[in-house]
Order: structure tokens, then C-alpha cells, then sequence
């Protein structure tokens, strides 16, 4: 199997996690970004970027689909990274429980998080999310079309994090060539603008043969936040990770 090969198949894995998010503007489903769902003792926690959940209030709450005719709304207490230059943000919620075998999505356990696996040079990381543009609503019936696409990278060198103003340690950056994009059914597309994949994860890949007792998948290593100067940055999920552990 080569590379393209095996990255298809674990992005066929990878997009059961993920899911679009939405806010109702002008009676109509608007996507604001991507997330997930991370398991936190006896709860759900919606994970995605804090610059997302910023979008949504009381007069304007966030849904998701349930099912493909079905739509939910997120409720419950709201947490947002306070540090500069960590923009992540969760939902503890407890009104419904995963999996939605209707439109295969299923909850990330809490141990499928990995903080700080650096140095990043030489790792390769994929994200998969949910493009604006690939987001397409049937105004007839109200139904919505979102397609996943996905994208593999390894990251920037470590000493050249300081020159994006960025930290290895907090964050992960990876270069974008449009020409490495994957669909749904892992078919090599050009990647479309990253707009709307805020908060969609991003996992290490890694060789089943380094591991003599590898992981039951592929480490979740931070959260996409956003895209400037043909670099995808993202969030190490270390701070997250230490905010979900005592969730309440």
C-alpha cells in the first residue's frame, strides 16, 4: 500500500469524528465550523475552536445534525482557552449520547488526546473538517449537503515556528499545497479554502511498525484554528486536555 493508499483509508476512519457546525442566519443554516466529540466521564464535550463558539449566544445557539433530516441544538456550560494564542473551546454537554449511527459519527475517548508530541519536524499530521464552500443547502426542502475534505502534511521545521510567531510546543503548522486535498471517499482532489474547518482536528499518522502495542488510532494532536500566509496552524490539544480532565 502506498502513502496516498494508507492516508485514504485513515482519513475513511478520521471523518467519523468530525462533524459541521451551525447557527440559523436569515432562516437558513449557516456553517460557522467544524468540531468534535470528546467523551469526559459521565459527558459529551463539543470541541472546537474558541474563535467559533465566540459566534454563537442565546439568541443565536449552535446545531448540528443528528440525523440528515434531524437537527440539534448544543447546549450546556461553555469553556474558552483564556492564554493568548490558545484558541480552543469546548461544550460539556449531557442532552444526547453518541454514536449517531444514522450519519456515522461517533465520540473521540478522552485518551485519543496526545499533548506536546514534539519535536514536530518530520511528523506527518492530517486534518479533516468541513469547507464553506463545499457546504450547500437545497433552499426547497431545507436539507444541507457538507462534504469532509481532508489534507496531509508534515509540519514546518521546528526552528522555523518562531517566524510565524508560533511555538512547537502549542501549536502545529503545516504548510498548504492545495494539490494534496482528500474527499470523503479518500479520492486525491485539490483542497478548497480552509474557511469553515476552524476547530476540526488534526492527527499525527504514524507507522504501525514503530509500535510494538501501537495506539487504537491515530493520535488527535490539536485543533485547526486557522490559515494565514499558505500555513495551516493549529492548537495543541495540551490545554484543552488539562481543562477537560476537570470539567464539571
Amino acid at each position: 500500500m502506498d502513502i496516498k493508499e494508507a492516508i485514504a483509508d485513515a482519513i475513511e476512519v478520521i471523518s467519523k469524528y468530525v462533524l459541521p457546525l451551525y447557527v440559523e442566519h436569515r432562516s437558513r443554516q449557516m456553517l460557522i465550523g467544524s468540531g468534535f466529540f470528546v467523551e469526559t466521564r459521565n459527558k459529551l464535550a463539543l470541541v472546537t475552536a474558541a474563535h467559533v463558539l465566540n459566534r454563537i449566544s442565546n439568541a443565536n445557539p449552535l446545531f448540528v445534525y443528528r440525523r440528515p433530516n434531524e437537527l440539534v441544538q448544543i447546549t450546556g456550560k461553555r469553556f474558552l482557552s483564556d492564554p493568548e494564542g490558545i484558541d480552543l473551546g469546548f461544550i460539556l454537554t449531557s442532552n444526547f449520547q453518541l454514536p449517531w449511527v444514522d450519519v456515522s459519527k461517533f465520540a473521540c475517548r478522552i485518551e485519543y488526546l496526545h499533548a506536546q508530541r514534539t519535536p514536530r519536524s518530520e511528523r506527518l499530521y492530517v486534518i479533516a473538517g468541513y469547507p464553506e464552500t463545499k457546504n450547500r443547502l437545497n433552499p426547497k426542502n431545507q436539507t444541507i449537503k457538507a462534504t469532509i475534505h481532508a489534507y496531509y502534511a508534515h509540519s514546518i521545521p521546528d526552528h522555523e515556528y518562531q517566524q510565524y510567531g508560533l511555538d512547537p510546543n502549542i501549536h502545529v503548522a503545516l504548510p498548504l499545497d492545495r494539490k494534496r486535498g482528500f474527499d470523503a471517499s479518500g479520492r486525491l482532489v485539490n483542497f478548497p479554502k480552509p474557511q469553515g474547518m476552524s476547530g476540526s482536528p488534526i492527527w499525527e499518522l504514524f507507522d504501525e511498525s514503530e509500535y510494538a502495542h501501537p495506539p487504537r488510532i491515530f493520535p488527535l494532536v490539536a485543533v485547526g484554528t486557522t490559515y494565514n500566509k499558505k500555513i495551516l496552524y493549529g492548537t495543541d490539544v495540551g490545554h484543552l486536555l488539562s481543562k477537560l480532565l476537570v470539567a464539571v
